[in-house]
């Protein structure tokens, strides 16, 4: 391997180590869940009359007690997504680091440690679908209220059990418990969305995993400004045709990440790129081509597209050859 295909490898090597490794992270989150799920219970056996039943006017007390546990779960997750903001930006830097001692040992890493804050300051306000961080944990709690309230009232006005109300929010709230789609009690959903557990996962993967990435296009950008890095290539995750073909049951083997990783530059932009300029991917082109380097899914530095929910593809930087670089430092190899 070259001493670039080194850096690569260390940089999938730990982005893997990472991304799989991530149960310290969500047990967090999880103990948020228990909390609130032990607090209905409570609030939901203890309104009980003496035939283990609820009335319609005691469904105002379960609702107080749905917005303090709520309350509570949601200054909690913005506490832990904060904090995991913050981590995720280190271990992506720490990684950077790592991977530069083996492609350039002989020469400081140029990477600014004020990337950190810079990421999780931008990670905050970043918008999916016109909404930032914030407003989607605030979307994440005022769903779940909303989910609670009206399954609880339905199953009161079917003339369900404490006993069995309490047992059912464990499928929302608990991890792997979802409930199934034929269980929701008519009056409340007609079309059941995914658990309260996997929306409030999902949200923490994706924003941690897009806190690393957002690191990796910060340093593209900044060793490009130092003309090292020639681009960014998106990269598959070894997974990822065997989770594609588990998620459709056999009946497909590729998705938009497949056709992000085989573009090649000054194409036309793929549904999730950023728009960019061709003349400028056809500059980066021919960069590649003079070093001998396989064009496809190379983007310009740090303008890879970005990953889905729940990914686990990545992106690496392309650089340009050692002995180069250590001609241009004075360096002798």
């Amino acid at each position: 391997m070259t001493p670039a295909e080194r850096y690569a490898a260390k940089l999938a090597q730990e982005w893997r180590r990472w991304s799989m490794d991530d149960k310290q992270r969500t047990q967090a989150i999880a103990d948020l869940l228990r909390q609130v799920n032990a607090e209905l219970q409570t609030a939901i056996l203890s309104a009980a009359n003496a035939q283990g039943t609820l009335t319609i006017q005691q469904m105002e007390q379960i609702r107080a007690q749905i917005d303090g546990s709520m309350g509570r779960f949601r200054a909690g997750y913005s506490a832990v997504m904060e904090s995991q903001l913050t981590g995720a930006a280190q271990a992506s830097l720490w990684a950077q680091n790592e991977a530069w001692a083996v492609y350039a040992p002989q020469i400081a890493s140029p990477i600014p440690t004020s990337i950190v804050t810079d990421v999780v300051a931008q990670m905050r306000m970043r918008e999916f679908n016109k909404l930032n961080l914030s407003d989607r944990i605030w979307r994440l709690d005022q769903g779940t209220r909303s989910l609670l309230e009206r399954d609880i009232l339905a199953q009161i006005t079917e003339g369900s059990s404490a006993a069995k109300m309490a047992k059912r929010i464990e499928q929302y709230l608990l991890p792997g418990r979802e409930v199934p789609r034929g269980e929701v009690p008519s009056a409340a959903y007609s079309n059941q969305p995914k658990s309260v557990s996997y929306n409030a996962y999902r949200l923490a993967r994706t924003e941690i995993n897009q806190t690393w990435h957002q690191v990796r296009n910060r340093v593209d950008e900044v060793l490009a400004e130092e003309d090292i890095v020639l681009g960014t290539r998106w990269v598959l995750s070894p997974q990822h045709t065997q989770r594609m073909l588990s998620a459709t049951k056999g009946k497909r083997s590729r998705d938009i990440c497949d056709d992000w990783a085989a573009r090649m530059p000054g194409t036309a932009i793929l549904k999730g790129q950023p728009a960019v300029s061709t003349a400028a991917e056809q500059r980066m082109l021919a960069k590649l081509q003079k070093y001998g380097i396989d064009p496809r899914g190379v983007y310009l530095p740090g303008k890879a597209p970005t990953d889905h929910p729940n990914g686990l593809c990545h992106t690496e930087s392309v650089l340009i050859p050692r002995e180069v670089l250590m001609e241009r430092y004075g360096v002798r190899l």
